[in-house]
């Protein structure tokens, strides 16, 4: 068994660590290139803890190599179909209330809580392009750095303590746990509470899915290990949510514990992650397999969609040589190249070629994938167009058994 050697774990202190996957030296994966060239590349590199169940990635990036040159908006361009759902239940709980966000990105769920009647909503944002938009173009009062004992006593000294702290698919990315939570007590009032939302790896573990992985993920949650997680530092949830986005993703609303509250940890993911490189690399040499088999009978096979997961998908598997291109409809990718496999990214268009067979790997979040398999069919009324999902929380195992027995008929 392999072993994280010297590096104890996160969340419990625990110095054996075992192996869940390893991709290998992959590229940074927002980092699309202009032209071909030697990239960068670290080791992406998965380990958990068999006490615990925190995944987390020992040897990270270096922020400043990571987040050099970044500039996206997310929240500005990816819809959040749960994001109301998220308001709605804080808002249940906290009205009239001051807030705090950490990694509030371009401020828009915060401006959503000051418009629902929030008093005070203040945020935190080292990247200065998301900073920057939060400040102009919505008024906000927001920090430009990364998170700190300091930051939080001028929070304190300009508005004093906070009704809610919260940290949107902010946790992940955090290697210092303890800290973040020494500023959550810092923020809050005795009576306040927390809001953390962070994917869901669950689904993803449970059917072998390697694009669970990201270079920007350090810490991987299920949701038996986020509750952990809260426990250990003082909190228990309130509510509790899960929703279909992005691969999986919880959300939890939590007040500071008291002694009757007991926390009682289960192990229920623990079977699907000491089998998960296995089962990872068994289904990446059957997709691989059928994708050579299938250029005999397509004109091209192309990947739709190059976000983090779909380049986890091509880079984790190697499956470049298999590949024409890729293509997406942000017109801003159109033109580069992915990382890594450095496949062209072109328009959706390309597949409305009269006549032409095109087998297009589905690498979408599974709440967007009937919208573009619709959307791609309608706009190809001339040419012959085939889906293969691969990405969870659908069953990738049975779809690509699916897709197998169609093209060996």
């Amino acid at each position: 068994m392999t072993t994280a050697a010297k590096t104890p774990c996160r969340l419990c202190g625990n110095p054996e660590l075992s192996l869940l996957m390893d991709l290998g030296r992959q590229p940074i994966a927002h980092r699309f290139l202009e032209q071909p060239e030697e990239e960068f590349k670290h080791p992406l590199t998965l380990h958990y803890c068999e006490q615990c169940g925190l995944g987390q990635i020992c040897d990270p990036v270096s922020p400043e190599i990571l987040y050099k040159g970044y500039n996206y908006c997310f929240s500005e361009w990816k819809p959040e179909p749960h994001r109301e759902t998220e308001l709605d239940l804080i808002c249940a709980h906290k009205q009239n209330a001051k807030i705090f966000e950490i990694g509030c990105n371009d401020g828009l769920f915060l401006e959503q809580l000051q418009l629902r009647g929030q008093q005070v909503c203040v945020g935190l944002e080292p990247n200065s392009f998301a900073k920057k938009f939060a400040t102009e173009q919505r008024g906000l009062h927001v920090y430009e750095t990364f998170l700190d004992e300091d930051t939080c006593n001028d929070a304190l000294a300009k508005f004093g303590k906070f009704d809610l702290v919260m940290a949107r698919q902010v946790l992940e990315h955090v290697p210092g746990i303890e800290l973040f939570f020494k500023c959550v007590n810092m923020l809050l009032k005795d009576d306040g509470m927390v809001f953390i939302d962070v994917p869901d790896v669950g689904p993803g573990l449970k059917v072998g899915d390697c694009t669970i992985a990201w270079e920007e993920h350090v810490n991987y949650f299920t949701d038996n290990v986020l509750n952990n997680l809260l426990d250990r530092h003082g909190f228990t949830p309130v509510e509790e949510k899960k929703f279909n986005y992005s691969g999986g993703t919880l959300a939890v609303l939590a007040r500071r514990k008291t002694a009757r509250d007991v926390f009682v940890p289960s192990h229920d993911y623990l079977p699907f992650s000491r089998t998960f490189s296995e089962r990872v690399q068994h289904y990446g040499a059957r997709l691989s397999q059928a994708l050579t088999l299938a250029k005999k009978s397509f004109d091209q096979v192309v990947i739709y969609g190059v976000g983090c997961r779909a380049c986890a998908l091509v880079n984790g598997h190697n499956l470049g040589g298999v590949i024409d291109f890729a293509v997406d409809d942000q017109m801003e990718r159109q033109g580069k190249l992915m990382p890594g496999s450095q496949l062209e990214i072109k328009s959706p268009e390309v597949l409305q070629k009269p006549g032409a067979k095109s087998l297009v790997i589905l690498a979408v979040n599974q709440e967007n994938e009937a919208g573009v398999s619709a959307k791609t069919l309608a706009a190809c009324p001339e040419s012959h167009v085939t889906f293969l999902i691969v990405m969870g929380p659908t069953n990738i195992e049975q779809e690509l058994d699916a897709f197998i027995a169609g093209i060996q008929s």
